[in-house]
């Protein structure tokens, strides 16, 4: 019996520590994806329905708070086009409004769409950091590579991911 504890400690040490060194290895996996985003910036929230293509343009539909409910702004490249009802304009970015929550996410989301973007690996956190709209970032991952949630080192932004899929 205790060799068989002993020979299951020595396995969990292992595997814990493969785990810890392979964030290196991990690739954020940022396109081709949907979900729900909770996005506070500067004590503002708001709620999106997040959908990012494989080509990398991003799609928010606000649905909270209320007063904005149903607005999408499409964020392709440095292109912003806003969509409520019928009705379709190309928007510019605010930086202290729902907008600008959105513009900081998909700032995040597309400093990582190059393929060659690593995580890094520090205890039990895999992340990427880097540097969006003059704000410094992290942006956290599960052990698959998508995203958990995202914040500016200085605390004025935090997005936190719900309901991560992966689209065909």
């Amino acid at each position: 019996m205790r060799k068989i504890t002993a020979f299951l400690a020595a396995l969990s040490a292992m595997l814990l520590c493969a785990c810890g060194a392979s964030g290196s290895d991990i690739t954020p996996y940022t396109k081709g994806i949907t979900f729900t985003a909770d996005i506070t910036l500067y004590n503002e929230c708001c709620s999106a329905e997040v959908s990012v293509s494989k080509d990398g343009e991003t799609r928010f539909e606000l649905i909270s708070p209320e007063n904005v409910e149903g607005l999408t702004l499409i964020f392709s490249g440095s292109e912003v086009h806003a969509e409520f009802d019928e009705l379709e304009y190309p928007y510019s970015i605010s930086p202290l409004d729902e907008s600008g929550m959105c513009g900081r996410l998909y700032a995040i989301l597309a400093d990582t769409f190059d393929p060659e973007t690593k995580a890094s690996a520090d205890a039990d956190l895999i992340y990427v950091s880097g540097e969006a709209q003059d704000a410094e970032y992290n942006l956290y991952l599960g052990a698959t590579g998508l995203p958990i949630s995202a914040e500016s080192i200085n605390g004025s932004f935090s997005a936190v991911f719900k309901n991560v899929t992966i689209t065909p």
